[in-house]
């Protein structure tokens, strides 16, 4: 057990691989555009008028 043979494999391939995550947008991509800036004028005008609700 040296190591010599410790690069093949699943275990190799894990320890020289840069995981990095990805992100698939599903469902609820519309909701994402108005929960984050910047706000176009019809999402400040549906903000607006959610808070004079509460």
């Amino acid at each position: 057990p040296s190591g010599v043979g410790r690069v093949h494999g699943y275990d190799g391939f894990l320890s020289f691989s840069n995981r990095q995550v990805v992100l698939e947008r599903r469902w609820g991509g519309d909701l994402i555009k108005r929960v984050y800036p910047p706000y176009s004028e019809k999402t400040t005008a549906w903000i607006n008028r959610l808070l004079r609700l509460s």
